[in-house]
């Protein structure tokens, strides 16, 4: 297997596998560019299908959404200078760590109840309007709920909250 990147970006393609083959390398490692992917649960499906399980190292790069919220696993900016991505190179994170982590996002465990059943009304295509009258709430408390939760996830801001929900849990993103 050696090194496998997912990825849309091909100079960056052909970048990882220049640092991989210079670093001379031996273990399997998977590179995973969280911008070539819509939602988290894309990247699942990518890890699965491709039957990456026998990855010894996996490395994850990106500035979106994706990178921020797996921002604990030492998601690489792609900004970064290369003797960042070279020293990731040789360390990464085993495949079950990178798995926990997304099912962990994609099931809210860092939200409270209340953000959660927030998370649930919205993803079912409801307004912020609507979902503050069904949960009895008014609008600027949901607005502040957003906020708090983005903060959970490593967002910036509850319109980044929003937009991680449309990925991740809706079919349509045009609200």
């Amino acid at each position: 297997m050696a090194l496998v990147v997912l990825t849309k970006n091909n100079f960056l393609r052909l970048a990882l596998h220049s640092v991989y083959d210079e670093l001379n390398l031996r273990e399997d490692t998977c590179v995973i560019d969280t911008e070539s992917f819509n939602a988290l649960i894309d990247i699942l499906y990518e890890i699965y299908s491709r039957d990456l399980v026998s990855c010894r190292r996996i490395l994850l790069v990106g500035d979106d959404i994706g990178s921020k919220i797996l921002f604990p696993l030492n998601v690489i900016s792609l900004d970064s200078p290369l003797t960042v991505l070279k020293n990731q190179m040789h360390t990464g994170y085993r495949l079950k760590a990178v798995l926990e982590r997304i099912y962990e996002c994609r099931r809210l465990v860092a939200l409270t109840d209340s953000e959660r059943l927030f998370a649930q009304y919205y993803s079912s295509r409801n307004s912020i309007k609507n979902i503050a009258r069904r949960i009895g709430l008014s609008e600027k408390t949901v607005y502040q709920q957003t906020a708090s939760a983005a903060a959970k996830l490593n967002l910036r801001s509850g319109k980044e909250f929003l937009l991680f929900l449309d990925r991740e849990f809706s079919n349509n993103l045009g609200r």
